[in-house]
């Protein structure tokens, strides 16, 4: 008489907190977690349905516990995971960013035509984080490896539209996560500046999850039918073109960084900033 064993294991988890190395890394296995599982006849197999971490994952992660008994029979169970050890140099590309989403503005300090000083204000930065290079579009290069809050002033001569291009840097002894964030602003007469971007409003735009693996999801007050969705990454360079666009957004084909998107809606263009991960 043979008899079968049909009864599924018990799986069950409480949170465990893990501390991510200095490298910003973290592989695991079933004995780092605090998992419970039995069976009548015996567990075989335990398997995570992920099992490396870095400081771009949130703490409260959850993963999916599989386990197999030595009948074949299977059961899941979903594990909660927290973080320690984040908050270093170099940790996490995701939080360098971040850091760097906000877009940098000019004012005038001085209007004094037709010669016109003004200042750079960057995003408040890490102390890992730096400026390493500023060029002001007039062909004047500002280089170095300055903290955010440096005055950065720069006298203009002549009016026109000038490309300023900012190169942020995360480094530890050694330069880990850099990137180049441009804008365009015109000088006036009188000293006046405007931005390239034309009819831009401020509204209650939410962008969520954000950061996002696959579909961006568009949540806006003032928001009606949206004309066209432009994605651009942090050069400028137009990345994703919809047209008749929904209030979702599919990015998984997009390479992991920091990304801008402007969501035109009526005569109005909204631009919102969102962060890709893998």
């Amino acid at each position: 008489m043979i008899i079968k064993d049909s009864i599924i294991p018990v799986c069950t988890t409480i949170p465990t907190t893990l501390t991510i190395d200095p490298s910003g890394t973290l592989t695991i296995d079933e004995s780092d977690l605090n998992i419970e599982a039995s069976d009548n006849c015996g567990i075989d197999i335990i398997d995570l349905g992920r099992n490396t971490f870095t400081c771009d994952d949130e703490s409260g992660v959850v993963i999916e516990v599989r386990v197999t008994d030595f009948s074949g029979n299977v059961s899941f169970c979903a594990a909660e995971i927290n973080f320690e050890g984040c908050g270093e140099c170099c940790q996490s590309e995701t939080g360098f960013n971040s850091s760097i989403s906000e877009m940098f503005t000019i004012e005038t300090v001085s209007p004094q035509s037709p010669k016109c000083i003004v200042q750079l204000f960057t995003p408040e930065l890490t102390e890992c984080q730096t400026i390493t290079s500023l060029d002001w579009g007039d062909g004047t290069v500002t280089n170095g490896n300055f903290p955010w809050n440096v005055d950065f002033l720069h006298e203009y001569t002549d009016v026109g539209t000038f490309e300023i291009c900012v190169i942020y840097a995360e480094s530890n002894m050694n330069i880990c996560f850099e990137e180049q964030v441009c804008g365009e602003f015109e000088i006036t007469t009188d000293c006046e500046l405007t931005t390239s971007t034309q009819n831009v409003e401020q509204t209650n735009i939410l962008l969520y999850p954000n950061p996002c693996r696959d579909i961006l999801e568009i949540q806006g007050d003032n928001l009606e039918a949206i004309n066209n969705i432009v994605v651009y990454d942090i050069k400028g360079q137009q990345m994703m073109h919809f047209q008749n666009a929904q209030t979702h957004v599919d990015v998984s084909a997009l390479p992991s960084g920091l990304y801008f998107i402007q969501i035109i809606s009526g005569n109005t263009s909204f631009i919102e900033n969102f962060i890709k991960i893998e």
